[in-house]
């Protein structure tokens, strides 16, 4: 049986997860109830439900890993919208991360 549309739903997850942090850095100087913090924390609830309904199609040994998608997202968001620093061993530890996805979702 073919995971891969359980495994892209995850990964819609991931993005919305890793857009849930970004909204809640923002919002983290303003306060625990400003717009920011308030959508980050339901960005997090949708990525939540969407990962649920994900599970009732795959085993949560294929799709919880591929959650770790969170991270590569998460480091693109940061460079790009808060201009953190990319270092070599950064990319090196994302490239490990993807091939470990690769490897999992390929089960």
């Amino acid at each position: 049986m073919s995971y891969l549309i359980p495994i892209i739903v995850v990964v819609l997850s991931s993005v919305l997860g890793a857009f849930a942090a970004m909204f809640l850095k923002k919002g983290s100087k303003k306060g625990l109830f400003s717009k920011n913090i308030i959508l980050g924390i339901s960005l997090y609830g949708a990525g939540a439900i969407i990962f649920v309904i994900a599970l009732k199609y795959a085993p949560v040994s294929i799709l919880y890993p591929v959650t770790a998608a969170t991270y590569i997202w998460s480091f693109i968001i940061a460079g790009a919208h808060f201009k953190e620093k990319i270092t070599i061993m950064k990319i090196m530890g994302l490239c490990l991360i993807i091939l470990g996805i690769v490897l999992i979702s390929l089960v």
